[in-house]
């Protein structure tokens, strides 16, 4: 694979590289790193795709693979789920198909986000945000202030924080927007990046 797959940890023992291109064509491929005894091994997801986005929790023993776009430029909407208890993977399902979205999670809450991206080939960003609940293992959806593709999210966990920053708005325009989700509070609120 030459590029655009995504990658997660699970626990301290496993790394898993998923998705991508290669030779031209989506794959299906994960690579497992077991870094307990330095080996590889391979696991594949259920449909081919490449611009996904990965979360893990790695106290709930959880990894995330979700949307992404195919060979035919078909968004989907698919959420490989990788147990590390049971070694087990499952199939959900975001609310809306999109490739460039991101992923982030935060691990004392057992919440795992998927936000933005785009819904289609030549389709504007998207401002949904599909939300995991480890602790009920249920899905619910949010809004970004501002749709998008290609943000950049992270999470500050003692804070019960998540923050998603800037990326590519509907209007073709680089976007210096912030949205951040206090999980203690159940509130969003905006504010804009600072230039340097």
């Amino acid at each position: 694979r030459n590029c655009d797959w995504s990658s997660d940890v699970c626990s301290s023992d496993l790394v898993m590289f998923a998705g991508g291109n290669a030779n031209l064509a989506s794959t299906v491929t994960v690579d497992v790193y077991h870094a307990a005894n330095s080996s590889w091994t391979l696991a594949q997801l259920s449909v081919a795709r490449s611009f996904l986005a990965s979360a893990s929790l790695d106290g709930w023993g959880l990894v995330m693979f979700a949307g992404g776009v195919g060979n035919s430029l078909t968004t989907f909407d698919t959420v490989d789920v990788y147990n590390a208890s049971s070694g087990r993977w499952t199939v959900a399902r975001l609310s809306v198909g999109r490739a460039g979205l991101v992923g982030v999670s935060l691990e004392l809450h057992g919440i795992i986000m998927f936000a933005g991206g785009v819904s289609g080939a030549f389709s504007s960003g998207v401002d949904v945000v599909d939300v995991y609940n480890a602790s009920s293992g249920n899905w619910s959806t949010a809004k970004l202030s501002v749709a998008r593709q290609d943000l950049a999210a992270a999470s500050l966990s003692q804070q019960g924080l998540l923050l998603f920053a800037g990326g590519l708005a509907s209007n073709g325009v680089t976007t210096d927007v912030v949205d951040m989700y206090n999980v203690t509070s159940g509130s969003w609120a905006t504010a804009r990046s600072e230039e340097h």
